[in-house]
């Protein structure tokens, strides 16, 4: 098994070198941004503005909501493949759009139930991010992905 270890039932035979998962609809992450957005509007409520700018900050927060949530929690085209190496390469692959290569920024993270990859595209000086949670990739492919992840 070429030095690598694995456990438990149906793991998969591949080198930690590198992880492949799928990220796809994701109910937390829709759940999350619903959750942010009523605290949102219950700070925008209490603030001290007119009624006019109130409102105005009440639909910015409410449009960007909605754009989050059917993107995390609908992924409109299938699923994001992201593939990572222990050297730090990354590859996303967006149904519709051409594959981005890049290398794996250091403000990446990892939690329990959260992982944030954030990576800078091959000539771009800007980062980009994949927001992965559990129930949005098989859990051998997230755990496998933490694991990766943390060994860097």
């Amino acid at each position: 098994m070429d030095g690598a270890k694995y456990s438990g039932d149906g793991a998969v035979p591949q080198p930690l070198a590198w992880v492949t998962c799928c990220v796809g609809p994701s109910a937390l992450a829709r759940a999350w941004a619903y959750a942010v957005t009523l605290v949102g509007l219950g700070v925008i409520v209490s603030l001290p503005l007119a009624v006019v700018a109130r409102t105005g900050l009440a639909v910015v927060l409410l449009v960007a909501t909605l754009r989050t949530a059917c993107r995390e929690g609908c992924r409109p085209g299938g699923p994001v493949r992201v593939s990572l190496t222990i050297a730090g390469e990354v590859l996303v692959e967006e149904p519709g759009r051409p594959p981005v290569s890049g290398s794996l920024h250091r403000a990446s993270v990892v939690f329990t139930r959260l992982v944030i990859i954030r990576y800078q595209p091959a000539g771009s000086r800007v980062t980009r991010a994949v927001v992965v949670v559990p129930d949005a990739v098989e859990p051998n492919a997230f755990r496998r992905l933490r694991v990766l992840l943390r060994a860097r």
